[in-house]
């Protein structure tokens, strides 16, 4: 899956959060949550089928998330649930370093 569609999610998901937290219609905050929810599901899924693939392209994919991550906490310093997000891509950046570099030893 493209970055793009990864940061699309992103954004999808906290733009979601955002009206959940205002919503006061019960169906249509379970309407919301599980929308949230499948959008979080995919964005996982995305990540580690990304990672998963060629050096260049990993590596791309690293600047490209690093570059979206300062664009992203720019735009939405105030958002709870994207610093959520922005944490855990971070973290799974951190183990992609770590597998790539116990990779390269075996090597």
């Amino acid at each position: 899956m493209p970055v793009d569609f990864m940061l699309t999610l992103v954004l999808l998901i906290d733009a979601l959060e955002e009206r959940l937290a205002g919503c006061r219609d019960k169906s249509q905050s379970n309407r919301l949550r599980h929308m949230v929810d499948t959008l979080d599901g995919w964005l996982e899924r995305c990540l580690m089928e990304r990672f998963s693939c060629r050096d260049a392209l990993v590596d791309r994919t690293r600047r490209r998330l690093d570059s979206a991550q300062s664009r992203l906490r720019r735009l939405h310093p105030q958002s709870t649930r994207l610093a959520e997000i922005l944490k855990e891509i971070s973290t799974v950046l951190v183990q992609l370093d770590g597998w790539w570099a116990a990779m390269n030893q075996e090597k």
